[in-house]
């Protein structure tokens, strides 16, 4: 609750979660980086920290992209071959999802109560 508290009054909500995908031919996020995608937020970090920058993935294309690179790296026969056969190619690791401090389940209750409270919920993404 205490953590649900802190994220209501932020400007950005910025959870700390890491996705690790094994994609050496880069086929899952990088081709994105050429679709010209809209900023929907750009803020300079404190103490030195650099910029934080994130991108609206919301053309129904760029979501398929997406998700037939998953469902090729998911492949058992591509997954058997990568590595070794009995590396559990029934079914498969396609990516690891790690949080900080309990930092997505709280990114995501809190990002359903803003869905709740919007009269449009497709609204709460630009609140």
């Amino acid at each position: 609750q205490r953590r649900v508290h802190g994220r209501q009054a932020a400007s950005v909500e910025s959870p700390h979660i890491m996705v690790l995908i094994d994609d050496p031919q880069r086929t899952v996020v990088e081709p994105l980086f050429e679709r010209g995608l809209r900023c929907v937020y750009d803020t300079e970090l404190m103490c030195n920290g650099g910029r934080s920058k994130g991108y609206l993935v919301d053309h129904p294309s760029d979501v398929q992209q997406v998700a037939t690179a998953l469902t090729r790296l998911a492949d058992p026969a591509v997954y058997r071959k990568k590595y070794g056969a009995d590396a559990g190619a029934d079914t498969p690791l396609v990516f690891a999802m790690g949080d900080g401090n309990h930092s997505f389940a709280t990114a995501k209750f809190h990002w359903e109560n803003l869905k709740k409270a919007a009269a449009d919920p497709a609204a709460a993404f630009f609140r």
